[in-house]
């Protein structure tokens, strides 16, 4: 009769460790994926706006044909570069708002060089592109958790600005 017992027992304890896996150590798993990948899209912000103000940098007034993107005058150019070049595939909305997988760059010319004194803007319009002033690009991107019970979190907006001297 006690083997019996004993028996049951290791059944009960099976399906114990059965429950303890679903409930307990998939989800943690999961959730430590799930923030993984909000680490590396925290990681590509920071790195895509670091690259997107270089590629702005020398890119200044003396981009000319053949060289495409050249028209500084808004920051479409950096918005195609950040997600044409650097971000096929991990942004899937374009640029709309507060949605995950919303992804944007914006770019601006400060009117001071480098030094912080000279004025860039006193020459006219967009005089503040020639070399040795300031471009800053801010790149945004919101990301969505994908389990079940963290995607009830609204998207997380991620950030990051890059500031760089206009070499050319």
């Amino acid at each position: 009769m006690k083997l019996k017992h004993e028996q049951a027992e290791r059944g009960v304890s099976t399906l114990e460790a059965a429950f303890v896996l679903v409930l307990i150590v998939l989800p943690l798993m999961f959730g430590v994926m799930d923030f993984s990948r909000a680490m590396y899209a925290y990681h590509f912000t920071a790195h895509a706006a670091r690259e997107a103000s270089r590629w702005a940098s020398v890119r200044g007034t003396n981009c000319v044909a053949p060289m495409t993107n050249c028209d500084f005058t808004t920051s479409a150019p950096v918005q195609t570069f950040v997600q044409g070049i650097l971000a096929p595939g991990i942004y899937a909305t374009g640029c709309s708002g507060t949605t995950p997988g919303s992804l944007c760059a914006t770019a601006t010319w400060s009117g001071k060089a480098a030094d912080g004194t000279t004025d860039c803007t006193s020459g006219g319009a967009f005089t503040a592109q020639y070399p040795g002033c300031m471009v800053q690009v801010q790149v945004t991107y919101y990301y969505g958790f994908t389990l079940p019970f963290l995607s009830q979190l609204n998207a997380i907006k991620m950030s990051s600005i890059s500031q760089m001297t206009i070499t050319q």
